[in-house]
């Protein structure tokens, strides 16, 4: 929590700095690892962070973060027999 809330300041602080408030968006993307819906927030906040600073690649990666999350999720409430199951799509 200490971790989170300490990145979560620095955000303000280094505002001027895109590389360094990616670095803290990951960091605090990654502090939500079980908090699903949460980690998916701070991962939509850098994609358009990256989408902003014209890094296209690396926003399509968050995006595909998500999207992997998210399979995951639907494979867990509801498995579809002869589809891949979650990210394995």
């Amino acid at each position: 929590l200490f971790t989170v809330l300490r990145d979560n300041m620095q955000i303000f602080k280094h505002s001027a700095d895109p590389e360094m408030m990616a670095d803290l968006y990951c960091r605090l993307a990654n502090g939500y690892t079980n908090t699903p819906t949460l980690r998916i927030t701070w991962l939509e906040s850098l994609s358009n962070l990256h989408t902003q600073t014209k890094r296209f690649a690396e926003a399509a990666m968050c995006n595909l973060h998500i999207a992997a999350m998210i399979s995951e999720y639907l494979n867990i409430v509801q498995p579809t027999p002869g589809l891949p199951n979650g990210c394995d799509s």
